[in-house]
């Protein structure tokens, strides 16, 4: 079976485009006046802020920004979390008569943290509006928690997670970061 490939005009041999994505060279075109490569028109812009950001020649894991897998591995440590807590309701670790309510809470927060995630990972403007009120959610929690609780392992904790939380939203509000979740 012939290869359906064009071939190179000074080298019938070897196809004109070698075998496999190479992005820094444009095609070639066999035309009647000869081998020529195409560019790109030169007002070839992208379409809107985010394909200007995110450089969708590279394998996803490099162009997603390290802030967003972090925040993203923040959001999937959550919920986790409230699967482990929704686990730990259902096989009694919870009395009887919060089982119920516990259980309903859990269920509920890993299925807003699970949409949320998705959205935020995917790019999706609404998964930006929900990763940051999670977190703002999250960190006012936290500031109630600890200004309640006056325990050194709980206030330290506390501590912790309303500065990756205050982290977390001034990351997110950067002009940056924001033009990358709209269409």
């Amino acid at each position: 079976m012939a290869d359906p490939r064009p071939r190179d005009i000074n080298d019938p041999a070897r196809p004109a485009n070698p075998p496999g994505p190479d992005i820094n060279t444009p095609p070639v075109v066999d035309t009647p006046q000869g081998t020529q490569r195409t560019e790109p028109p030169a007002s070839a812009a992208p379409p809107n802020a985010r394909d200007a950001q995110i450089d969708r020649t590279q394998p996803l894991a490099r162009r997603r920004p390290v802030g967003v897998v972090l925040i993203a591995a923040l959001l999937l440590f959550n919920l986790v979390g409230s699967l482990m807590g929704l686990f730990a309701t259902l096989f009694g670790a919870v009395p009887a008569g919060m089982a119920m309510g516990s259980a309903l809470y859990f269920v509920v927060m890993a299925v807003v943290l699970g949409v949320v995630l998705y959205g935020f990972w995917t790019f999706k403007p609404w998964g930006w509006v929900g990763a940051l009120t999670v977190t703002i959610l999250g960190t006012i929690f936290g500031l109630f928690q600890l200004i309640a609780f006056a325990e050194v392992g709980l206030l330290i904790g506390n501590l912790i997670g309303v500065i990756i939380g205050v982290l977390v939203i001034w990351y997110l509000t950067r002009p940056g970061v924001r033009a990358l979740f709209k269409r």
